[in-house]
């Protein structure tokens, strides 16, 4: 925990002019930067933002983190610890009208949380992961970071996103984990965070309604999903995020709506073609190895029954051959491919069986040695015979 008694009240000032002028303007956003800077001093805030917002959705404050394109797969696929080095904050309009009532100290409070819960510690990139590992795992899928520019800005959008919701407290449900804001009580504000809370759930009823991890992690899901099928969804993918563009209040949010935007749009075509190809060649091969996995179910009765009918030890071993080669196929087969619980349960139980015959193969039969060459038989010859 950093300095306990550090000295808000050169914010608490600016906050209260604000206030009282019923906006922010531009001097007062570089203070504000600057004393955040003084106090966070493991990252960097590049800049704050104040927003009219008088005809859109309320969205609070927002804290974004800067994330770099080349950063993306360190963030996502790596194990080490990262903590996020820079910042920028968006201060909502709606936040100084005189009807909300929000004093100096509670939006002293407001702001320490929201960015206490993005840099503070490696906590949102920890979670990031989690979400990602657990999804994946759920779906029984794989991200193949791209070595396109464009591609891995588009992922670094959606990891913007996710941190700056997850432990926002305009995007918690469950107010009293807020509430419980270790950082922000260490610093004496937890009341002010309280009462601040109280009057924003008075006069914006919705704000927490449907909130969940989920919610949190949707923007996140859905820019999977066009990551991956970019070739066959680019014009849908662009009508949805205008859309998105078109509702949000916050102005960094639809900058970076029109960057991801831009980067659709610049995406050559010759990728997604590539991509398109390959994914259809993947599909013809999984189509092909499946229609081969069927054919080995009908083998299982043919050397059924021939294992029924044979005497000779190398037709044995030759079927014994064949048996443990349709196993090979079939484990590599269950093992490789992503397969929903019926059909794993389908050829493990078509393992068994060959695993069955081949028991019986092994251990039931006795077998005649097989004779090469030309034999005759000669009668026999004795004495005085002729």
């Amino acid at each position: 925990m950093r300095r306990l008694n550090y000295n808000f009240t050169s914010l608490e000032n600016i906050f209260y002019d604000a206030i009282q002028n019923h906006k922010l303007n531009n001097r007062a956003c570089y203070a504000i930067k600057k004393e955040l800077n003084n106090f966070f001093k493991d990252s960097t805030c590049e800049q704050v933002y104040y927003t009219e917002n008088n005809d859109k959705m309320f969205f609070g404050m927002k804290v974004f983190a800067r994330i770099n394109g080349d950063q993306i797969e360190d963030y996502l696929m790596g194990t080490d610890d990262v903590r996020l080095a820079s910042y920028v904050v968006e201060i909502d309009s709606h936040l100084l009208n005189p009807i909300l009532g929000i004093d100096s100290r509670e939006m002293v409070a407001l702001l320490l949380h929201e960015i206490g819960h993005v840099v503070n510690d490696t906590t949102p990139v920890r979670n990031a992961r989690t979400y990602l590992d657990e999804y994946l795992a759920k779906n029984k899928e794989t991200l193949t970071i791209s070595r396109s520019y464009q591609y891995r800005e588009i992922l670094a959008f959606a990891l913007s996103d996710f941190i700056s919701k997850q432990g926002s407290a305009f995007y918690t449900g469950n107010v009293d984990e807020v509430l419980a804001d270790d950082f922000v009580r260490a610093y004496g504000y937890s009341d002010s965070l309280d009462s601040a809370l109280q009057k924003i759930m008075k006069n914006f009823r919705n704000l927490y309604s449907g909130n969940s991890n989920i919610d949190k992690f949707a923007v996140f899901l859905w820019t999977l999903q066009i990551y991956k099928h970019l070739g066959t969804r680019r014009i849908a993918a662009i009508r949805t995020l205008s859309r998105s563009k078109a509702l949000t209040g916050s102005r960094i949010e639809k900058s970076k709506i029109d960057a991801v935007i831009q980067n659709i749009n610049r995406i050559d075509n010759s990728m997604l073609t590539e991509a398109t190809i390959a994914q259809k060649i993947k599909a013809r091969m999984k189509k092909m190895k499946y229609n081969t996995m069927k054919t080995l179910e009908d083998d299982y009765y043919e050397l059924n029954m021939r294992i029924r009918n044979v005497e000779e030890e190398d037709d044995a071993l030759y079927i014994m051959r064949q048996i443990n080669t349709r196993l090979s196929l079939i484990e590599d087969y269950v093992n490789s491919e992503d397969m929903t619980p019926d059909e794993v349960k389908r050829w493990t139980s078509t393992m068994d069986k060959f695993k069955r015959l081949r028991d019986e193969l092994s251990n039931t039969m006795v077998y005649k040695a097989k004779n090469y060459g030309i034999f005759v038989n000669y009668p026999d010859i004795k004495e005085d015979r002729y």
